[in-house]
């Protein structure tokens, strides 16, 4: 599992300690987009389809997680997401995490750590995605845009 590869046996029964398993079925919803949030979902099994305003944007399965932003901000959720499959996730609060940040500095460094280089591997997929749809989109000049866009707008 990624979040947990810096970790000890010990630090691992500490998180694990102020975590709760939660079932999902088929179909239920984990996050919804705009709601507020405060927990994190390490999923166990299952796979979880995100979307945005009804786009897919990514499929996850084991090992991965949703929601950690939570964890550190107070945003609204950026994404939707359901179980694609029966998922089984392991959830953690923005409380109980913080509690772990306050006290156990080499802990939280290693799980900072962790999500430090998950969201880096996505900001770079998320980057190589959009300069390759960039690349096939052809050169539009934005008055092209405007003008298509405002009888769309009703403007």
């Amino acid at each position: 599992m990624p979040l947990f590869r810096h970790l000890t046996y010990k630090e691992i029964l500490r998180v694990l300690s102020v975590t709760k398993v939660v079932d999902f079925n088929v179909g239920d919803e984990i996050l919804r987009e705009g709601a507020p949030g405060d927990d994190m979902f390490i999923l166990l099994k299952g796979k979880v389809r995100l979307h945005k305003d009804g786009a897919l944007v990514t499929y996850l399965g084991p090992g991965a997680h949703l929601g950690e932003m939570a964890l550190v901000t107070k945003q609204p959720r950026s994404v939707s997401a359901a179980a694609d499959d029966r998922t089984r996730a392991l959830v953690l609060r923005r409380q109980d995490f913080n509690d772990i940040i306050r006290n156990e500095p080499r802990l939280s460094v290693k799980l900072l750590w962790s999500f430090v280089q998950v969201l880096a591997q996505r900001l770079r997929k998320t980057t190589a995605d959009l300069t390759g749809v960039r690349q096939e989109l052809p050169d539009v000049r934005r008055d092209d845009v405007r003008r298509v866009a405002r009888p769309l707008h009703g403007q």
